[in-house]
């Protein structure tokens, strides 16, 4: 294995036209490596309709939870689950990602990865379980009636931290078809669960509980049988560091990039953590409905910046980041927009007038998905030019400024603290990021922000693709 773990490839920037990429090379660039398939244009594409299922599915699956537990009861819920997401993210210490990259640009044999990494993350995983249930009782002082079933679901995150593991590997190996079908998969059978448990009258908060995570390593079981199925690649293709070393290499670069982790959890989902503590469960089940409904590009854009990552890291491409970074302005932009637009009218029709107050926290919280999805896409630069710790500075900071928000807003203005600590933390990562991009390859930073005519062109060509398709069928 090479060194390029601990710095950055040795291939230049070289100029950039003043548009970028043109669209035509982009839509030209084979998938893969160079074995051929569709350009990385339409795998963007594909990688972002195959996304739409998991907020589509939320937005129907939120009527149904809101109007059976109640503001409470869907708050409730939101308490036992997100330390469980935050755990299995932020106790796997990096090591997803730098999976990724193992497979991805130091062209490691991905089962390797997994076993190098694999023993790790299980033993990560276990301390973490040991921590939630001791701090369970603390944390939900205001609803103790939950520490037995948080205490009990905590035994899924060791599970669930491989598995995140094994998804990354897929990634690395740019079996994007594969990822997109878990991405499709988990969702849909989280719905299908909570129309049952509806139906049969059994949907309570536990129940619940126990259905978005037994949905979620059930989705995850998928990845690991492609995986097992999967023939080992050629052994031209590969390096063969001895496991020892590799275990260390993909420990130190995971390492470097847990701050990032760490920072983006803290805007991303530590919110909801912290309002438990500093609202009412009604507030913050008014606060979880408006993320529900906000927080539909972030979800599609996670997706897109993953495989943006291992594309960009086998390929030692800039010129790929720089369009895909514009191309998202425009598109979050519109669909900020449009959002705000009709925010109102179909929060009223999905959960009702009572959720009237998760209005004006979801319009704030589309304005900071535009900040928040650029962000990723740049992100997915800094990853593959092997600074995960450039990251790291970026979240950590935005994640400071996120707590002392909530903790200063919060108890004054409710949960509407929270959305304003998240738009004002997206807009300080996404500047960071972009000027750490910028200073590490030279990329200028209107090829990054500013889209052009051919930026407009690609959009054009991926939505005629997309037509011609639906009409054909």
């Amino acid at each position: 294995m090479t060194d390029r773990v601990n710095g950055p490839p040795a291939t230049p920037a070289g100029p950039l036209p003043a548009d970028g990429l043109p669209a035509e090379e982009l839509s030209a660039a084979p998938e893969h490596g160079g074995r051929g398939g569709r350009s990385i244009a339409t795998v963007a594409l594909y990688t972002a309709l195959s996304n739409f299922v998991l907020p589509l599915t939320s937005l129907a699956t939120a009527p149904i939870l809101a109007r059976e537990l109640g503001a409470t009861g869907r708050g409730e819920m939101a308490a036992v689950i997100a330390p469980i997401f935050i755990l299995v993210a932020l106790a796997s210490m990096g090591l997803p990602e730098a999976g990724a990259y193992a497979v991805a640009k130091l062209r490691e044999e991905p089962r390797r990865v997994l076993r190098a990494a694999g023993w790790l993350t299980l033993v990560y995983g276990a301390v973490a379980v040991l921590l939630l249930v001791v701090v369970a009782p603390p944390y939900l002082r205001n609803a103790p009636q939950l520490v037995p079933l948080l205490r009990v679901v905590a035994l899924l995150i060791p599970v669930s931290m491989w598995l995140l593991l094994v998804k990354a590997v897929v990634i690395g190996m740019r079996s994007h078809g594969v990822a997109a079908a878990e991405r499709v998969l988990t969702p849909v059978l989280r719905l299908t669960a909570f129309v049952v448990l509806w139906v049969s009258g059994t949907l309570t908060v536990t129940s619940a509980v126990w259905a978005h995570l037994l949905c979620s390593v059930a989705g995850g079981s998928l990845l690991v049988v492609a995986l097992l199925r999967r023939g080992p690649l050629p052994a031209a293709e590969l390096t063969t560091a001895p496991v020892e070393r590799l275990t260390r290499h993909v420990a130190a670069y995971g390492l470097r990039g847990w701050g990032a982790v760490l920072g983006n959890l803290v805007i991303w989902r530590l919110d909801q953590v912290v309002l438990v503590a500093l609202v009412s469960p009604r507030q913050l089940g008014y606060y979880v409905v408006a993320v529900s409904f906000a927080e539909i590009s972030g979800m599609v854009v996670n997706s897109v910046r993953n495989m943006l990552f291992t594309e960009a890291a086998a390929r030692d491409d800039r010129q790929l980041i720089a369009r895909a970074s514009r191309v998202m302005v425009l598109l979050v932009t519109g669909s900020a927009v449009a959002g705000i637009l009709v925010a109102e009218p179909l929060i009223w029709l999905l959960f009702g007038s009572d959720f009237e107050p998760s209005v004006r926290l979801a319009q704030v919280l589309m304005v900071a998905s535009i900040p928040f999805c650029v962000d990723q896409m740049v992100t997915a630069g800094v990853y593959a030019e092997g600074h995960p710790g450039l990251r790291s500075i970026s979240q950590i900071t935005s994640a400071v400024v996120t707590v002392v928000l909530l903790v200063v807003l919060a108890p004054q203005i409710g949960a509407m603290g929270a959305a304003v600590a998240s738009l004002v933390a997206y807009c300080l990562g996404c500047a960071i990021t972009v000027v750490a991009y910028h200073r590490i390859t030279g990329v200028p930073l209107r090829h990054l922000l500013v889209p052009g005519r051919a930026d407009l062109a690609l959009l054009g060509g991926l939505a005629g693709k997309v037509a011609r398709k639906v009409r054909g069928r």
